[in-house]
C-alpha cells in the first residue's frame, strides 16, 4: 500500500519500507501450524519478535517510523496478544503492558514507547501456499504472458531479493544517520545501496508485464 520509495532488506528488521514521510519496519515470523495459535509469550520468549522490536524502537528514538510484526497463521483471541492488533488499545491494556514490562525488564516509560509503536498483523499465507499465491498475483498483472515467462520473472525477483538480503550488514550508526538526514557517503553509501531496492532495480525484470 501507499507509495514506497525503496525496500531495505535484512538490516535492523527483516524488511524496511521507505516512504516520503517516514519508514515502516516489518518483522516476519513463521511457525509450524501444529504449534497452535500465536500467544504473547511467543513474541516475548528468547528470539521473540518483541525483543527485536525493543532494540529497533531504542535505535529509532523519535524518528518517524512504525514497527510491525507479521506472523504466519492465526493468533489466540483469548490471549493478551490480541491487544497488539489495534495501536490505540496498546497503552491502556494493563495485562499487555504488565507482561511486556515484566518479561523484558524495562521501565514503564520504555514499555509504553514500545507497545505504543508496534502493530501485529496475522493470518498471512502459509509457507506451503505462498509461492502459488504470489504467482497468482503476478499472473493477475500480466494475463497475456505464458506461465513459463511468469515463473522466470518470479525467480529473477527472488534472486534480486536474496542478493539484497545477503549483502553485508551496515555500521550500527547508519540507522540514525540515514533515517534522520537521508545522507550517506563513501563505502557506507555503497554498502547501503546493495541492501536497498528501488523501482529501478525491478524495472528490467518486470518489463514484459507492461508490454501487452
Amino acid at each position: 500500500g501507499g507509495n514506497p520509495i525503496s525496500i531495505v532488506l535484512e538490516h535492523l528488521e527483516d524488511v524496511a519500507l521507505e516512504f516520503p514521510d517516514g519508514w515502516r519496519f516489518l518483522q516476519i515470523k513463521t511457525r509450524d501450524l501444529e504449534r497452535g495459535p500465536w500467544k504473547l509469550g511467543d513474541l516475548l520468549c528468547k528470539g521473540g519478535a518483541l525483543r527485536s522490536a525493543l532494540r529497533t524502537c531504542t535505535v529509532l528514538g523519535s524518528l518517524p517510523a512504525s514497527l510491525e510484526i507479521h506472523v504466519e497463521g492465526v493468533i489466540d483471541r483469548k490471549d493478551p496478544i490480541q491487544c497488539l492488533l489495534n495501536p490505540e488499545d496498546h497503552v491502556v491494556n494493563p495485562a499487555l503492558a504488565e507482561k511486556v514490562q515484566e518479561t523484558l525488564h524495562i521501565s514503564e516509560e520504555d514499555c509504553k514507547a514500545l507497545i505504543g509503536r508496534v502493530r501485529l498483523v496475522h493470518s498471512h499465507p502459509t509457507r506451503d501456499t505462498i509461492h502459488a499465491q504470489n504467482l497468482r498475483l503476478l499472473s493477475g498483472q500480466a494475463r497475456h504472458l505464458p506461465a513459463e515467462t511468469l515463473e522466470d520473472i518470479y525467480d529473477r525477483i527472488l534472486a534480486l531479493i536474496f542478493g539484497a538480503m545477503q549483502a553485508r550488514a551496515l555500521p550500527t550508526n547508519w540507522k540514525s544517520t540515514f533515517l534522520s538526514t537521508g545522507t550517506l557517503h563513501g563505502a557506507v553509501r555503497t554498502r547501503f545501496s546493495q541492501k536497498r531496492l528501488t523501482r529501478e532495480n525491478f524495472a528490467p525484470i518486470v518489463g514484459p508485464i507492461n508490454i501487452p
